[in-house]
């Protein structure tokens, strides 16, 4: 442990009003909604400093749901430049593994 320093755990929060933390439960909730929003919504509530729950820190979220530290970093950035609609929508590349392999087996 000598001289040995530990990273700070990130973890970057957002608040939430009530109305928004509703659309996004109901979101989670809906059968309709595809896993990717899904799971940008579960971001969001979880790291809501409104919640009154404990933040977890961007490893632990990404652990528990599956996703990886980036996608949780660019939902806070897509959430912060365009509000929820932008959290919404569910835009691939054209080089996106999701993409590549619907053209596969459309074939």
């Amino acid at each position: 442990d000598k001289g040995v320093k530990c990273m700070p755990q990130k973890v970057n929060r957002v608040a939430l009003d009530a109305e928004i933390q509703k659309k996004l439960r109901k979101l989670v909730k809906s059968k309709k909604t595809n896993i990717t929003v899904t799971r940008r919504c579960q971001i969001l509530l979880a790291l809501d400093n409104n919640s009154g729950l404990k933040i977890p820190t961007y490893a632990q979220l990404a652990e528990r749901l599956a996703v990886s530290i980036s996608t949780i970093t660019n939902t806070l950035s897509r959430f912060r430049n365009g509000g929820i609609e932008a959290i919404i929508k569910c835009k691939h590349s054209k080089a996106s593994w999701r993409v590549q392999s619907s053209r596969f087996f459309r074939k």
